[in-house]
């Protein structure tokens, strides 16, 4: 769960946001986005993580390694709870400040700064929250195929962690994959199943107290 897409035509490139013959598209997808996303107060869903490697000879040069499910539960602006089942029991918790990686199987807690997983967990966030920077700071080409829509996001100005996003969204816009491209060539995607509304989290849900005799390893500066 640590730090970890297709060519675009050339004509995509050269455009401006929202500028060519797709932009009605995408201004369409990140609109109806917000609508859905914006002012939720908490969501649950359920998720499979992969890790891509961009480095393989395998079909399309590319492999899926890494592969996890759980559930994901997300409360704005930016409290995560990812909570693994398969293959092993691992939860990632943030608050804002610190993410705490605990892995049961190995009685520890990694403890990181927020900024350690930014590129994705911060990402993450803003896409569920509506991504209303995803009109304002990304390059975007939409291409419609039969159930949904798929997004290729550039950062603009480039970010030395992220190449683009691929945003999968079905007809409704609701999302069904984000994909997170490092300038390497591999990716995370993480494919969700229907989006449950959470009205309310208990106290202290999105806090990580280490049980007793867990060790905690500190990563990072805090």
């Amino acid at each position: 769960m640590k730090k970890r897409f297709c060519a675009v035509a050339v004509w995509a490139l050269l455009c401006l946001p929202f500028q060519c013959g797709a932009a009605s598209t995408c201004e369409q997808v990140l609109r109806d986005m917000g609508e859905r996303y914006g002012g939720l107060p908490g969501l649950s869903l359920e998720y499979r993580r992969e890790v891509i490697s961009g480095g393989s000879s395998t079909a399309g040069g590319k492999t899926v390694q890494d592969v996890a499910e759980g559930h994901l539960y997300f409360k704005p602006p930016h409290f995560i709870k990812l909570v693994q089942l398969k293959p092993l029991e691992e939860q990632l918790i943030t608050e804002g400040k610190n993410v705490w990686w605990y892995i049961p199987e190995k009685n520890k807690v990694e403890r990181y700064p927020a900024s350690f997983f930014e590129s994705q967990l911060g990402l993450l966030a803003e896409i569920l929250q509506g991504f209303s920077e995803g009109s304002e700071n990304f390059r975007c080409d939409a291409s419609p195929y039969e159930s949904g829509t798929m997004l290729l996001l550039k950062p603009d100005p480039p970010w030395k962690e992220v190449q683009h996003i691929m945003l999968e969204v079905n007809r409704q816009h609701a999302i069904k994959s984000i994909s997170i491209r490092n300038h390497l060539g591999s990716a995370t995607r993480f494919v969700f199943n229907e989006m449950q509304v959470i009205a309310s989290f208990d106290e202290g849900f999105f806090e990580f107290s280490p049980p007793d005799g867990v060790r905690i390893e500190d990563q990072g500066q805090h």
